[in-house]
């Protein structure tokens, strides 16, 4: 009796923790791809009193290529327009001393806004 009681325990403990993994949702590739095209990655560089800049924005050329938004890069410094620019990589000359918040704004070649902005600081000594 007592090794049926046993038996009766085991199984109940052995299906009673089975556990409900719920379903992974699915994620459809339209909205994929539209957060990819968003994309914008910015890399900088100090020496002396220059910022190189790099700027990697996927579905926007700054070049006229065909399939592809054209576009231009307008930079602020401190809240100040710094300059604009036609090409992905660019240098900021001659940035005075101190700690500067840099801000990348990519637009249309008629000044529309594409939504893609990064902002980050720059020190120069």
């Amino acid at each position: 009796m007592k090794k049926c009681l046993l038996m009766i325990g085991f199984v109940f403990v052995l299906f009673g923790c089975k556990q409900d993994f719920p379903e992974p949702e699915s994620v459809s590739a339209a909205h994929i791809q539209h957060t990819q095209q968003k994309k914008l990655q910015v890399r900088h560089i100090v020496q002396g009193n220059n910022v190189f800049v790099e700027c990697v924005v996927q579905g926007v050329s700054f070049a006229s290529e065909k399939g592809k938004k054209n576009g231009k890069i307008i930079v602020y410094l401190d809240g100040k327009r710094f300059g604009e620019y036609h090409t992905a990589a660019f240098v900021m000359k001659g940035v005075k001393k101190g700690v500067h918040l840099v801000k990348i704004d990519i637009v249309s070649p008629h000044n529309e806004s594409y939504h893609l902005s990064r902002n980050f600081y720059v020190t120069i000594s």
